[in-house]
């Protein structure tokens, strides 16, 4: 499933935004309450050190508790592993590659060992790549084929957020769509494992960026500023009601 959605703002805790009056929403909960078709995976970005936490993207302000959306690039789909580069860094900063290191991965699609290549959905493409034509590059390794943009993300269990065999189960406990005059959004309620998990791991990783993947596909990238737990707010322009409606449908599978 491909989503055309341009996020403007990317993840919020639930509660710590204050939506104000007038609001219209539909909720709806996961067929038996499973929901689990979303994951969280920690992102590659190129640099000599991890990011800070400290610092928050240019154009999204966000208020505590918040995860802040952050510009980058794609990725495609291989886990062959050619070579052996490595992130730079012991963990938590073995996000960091170097430039040099990524160019035989990006050219051949493979992936280092503990990494994969994943589609960015095309109305996040903006949000990975930033804007070139202004002079921005971006921070997240990827890749290009066959005009389809990939992003490098974690694949093992301690830099993602599964529902592979050895993890607790978790999920979405319900999604609802709100909109006012900026556009929708779209609510992402989790369950209390999932609340758990996810703030055990955005607070292991603070500062730095992750992946949202819905239906095998990312759906928003974000910089981890604060501990998320309860929930998370992906934020659509005006006119982008039934985008909004088919990341709901995609999350309730």
């Amino acid at each position: 499933m491909k989503f055309a959605i341009k996020i403007v703002v990317a993840l919020c805790v639930l509660g710590a935004a204050a939506w104000g009056g007038g609001w219209l929403y539909r909720q709806y909960a996961p067929p038996g309450r499973a929901g689990r078709n979303m994951e969280i995976h920690l992102v590659a970005i190129y640099g000599a050190a991890a990011p800070t936490g400290a610092s928050a993207d240019a154009d999204t302000a966000q208020d505590k508790g918040a995860a802040s959306s952050a510009s980058s690039t794609p990725d495609a789909s291989a886990s062959a592993t050619e070579g052996t580069a490595q992130p730079t860094g012991a963990a938590p900063d073995a996000d960091v590659f170097q430039q040099q290191d990524m160019s035989s991965f990006i050219a051949s699609g493979s992936a280092p060992s503990g990494w994969k290549w994943l589609p960015v959905a095309k109305g996040v493409e903006k949000e990975v790549i930033g804007n070139p034509a202004a002079g921005a590059q971006s921070a997240y390794v990827t890749r290009t084929s066959n005009g389809q943009l990939f992003l490098l993300a974690a694949d093992t269990p301690d830099r993602s957020l599964t529902h592979a065999n050895n993890v607790k189960q978790w999920g979405v406990d319900s999604v609802k769509i709100v909109t006012d005059e900026m556009g929708p959004a779209v609510e992402i309620h989790l369950n209390k494992m999932g609340g758990d998990l996810m703030h055990a791991f955005t607070e292991k990783y603070l500062g730095h960026r992750i992946a949202v993947v819905v239906a095998d596909q990312i759906c928003e990238v974000a910089l981890i500023q604060n501990p998320v737990r309860s929930g998370l707010v992906v934020r659509l322009p005006a006119g982008q009601q039934a985008d909004a409606e088919n990341l709901r449908n995609a999350l309730l599978k």
